[in-house]
């Protein structure tokens, strides 16, 4: 196990204060952190928890509890998504983490790629600590970190040409990839396996924890920009101008190309899944686009000057949470 440093922290809670006054909604103007309807049809922004913060990575935890991080800040903010109202900031203390990603694992807490310390880091929101567990290597990173079906965490590791697994006592393992590929995203799909890219090859690795199998699927994708399970079974994966429906046997099941005048390439990042919409994921250029079960894509914008949505969560009843890298706020539609 690598030896974890432990640092206390104060969960700061707000409870019923809202992070700030919604800016505007597409609808017009509406009450602090009103719930937006089920149709899409009304964007909603908020101001970063702490004035002067900037909302990054994002993940959606059990509950429909939407978690960010802000690196400006140096905290991590919860914000449940049926009492946005009720916020609590929960600050890292001295060693400022550079937070890759998050993810909510089984037992309540939040687990983040720090690769600025080359460690992964977590947050038990019961009591504000925060533990970091280094990777070995100076230069190691923890890419795509995602709650496994074993309870633990998995992640891509690139530095070292493969996946890797970090248990909730902290304990690290590894999985090295036949080819040593790089690997920059990882899900964990509904056949128990950890899918994950292998960054210049054309395929995904599929990996078994309980069997210790691996298969390789050829995809047809050269430069991956994106991974998620998808909520109707198998994986969707992102390339330029393209995105890829993988089912669980290995075929193709989607193959859509998106096409790119006028606007330049479709880069697809930031995937996720829900029962309510099969894919969505961020575009610099296009703002937010998302595929149908029937495989039609559309794109929409904030109504916002500036905006450019980011990181992406979803809830269970399809709501999608985003970051907005351009004017440094949390909106949802």
């Amino acid at each position: 196990m690598s030896a974890p440093v432990r640092r206390r922290t104060v969960a700061l809670a707000a409870v019923l204060v809202a992070l700030a006054v919604p800016v505007a909604t597409a609808a017009g103007p509406a009450g602090a952190w009103e719930l937006p309807p089920r149709d899409y049809a009304t964007w909603h922004e908020y101001g970063a928890a702490t004035a002067g913060g900037s909302p990054g990575p994002v993940v959606v935890a059990p509950g429909d509890i939407v978690w960010y991080a802000d690196t400006l800040e140096n905290e991590i903010v919860k914000v449940p998504a049926a009492v946005p109202a009720a916020v609590e900031h929960f600050r890292l203390g001295a060693l400022a983490p550079g937070i890759s990603d998050l993810a909510a694992a089984s037992d309540g807490t939040i687990w983040f790629g720090d690769f600025l310390n080359a460690a992964i880091g977590r947050l038990d929101p019961a009591t504000g600590d925060v533990t970091e567990y280094p990777l070995g290597g100076a230069f190691d990173t923890a890419t795509s970190l995602t709650n496994g079906p074993d309870g633990a965490l998995w992640f891509g590791d690139p530095s070292n040409g493969g996946i890797g697994r970090i248990a909730l006592d902290g304990s690290i393992t590894r999985v090295p990839d036949p080819a040593g590929a790089g690997v920059y995203g990882i899900a964990a799909a509904y056949d128990g396996r950890l899918w994950y890219t292998r960054d210049g090859l054309g395929s995904l690795g599929a990996y078994d924890p309980v069997t210790r199998d691996l298969d390789i699927v050829p995809v047809g994708v050269s430069g991956f920009t994106g991974l998620t399970a998808a909520a109707s079974g198998g994986v969707w994966v992102g390339g330029i101008d393209t995105v890829v429906k993988v089912a669980t046997d290995g075929t193709v099941a989607k193959r859509i190309t998106i096409p790119a005048p006028p606007f330049g390439p479709v880069v697809p990042r930031h995937l996720v899944s829900a029962d309510d919409v099969d894919l969505a994921f961020t575009d610099g250029d296009r703002g937010l686009g998302r595929v149908d079960l029937w495989g039609t894509v559309s794109f929409s914008r904030p109504p916002f000057a500036g905006s450019e949505p980011d990181r992406l969560g979803v809830t269970s009843y399809g709501s999608l949470w985003y970051s907005d890298r351009g004017r440094q706020t949390l909106g949802n539609v």
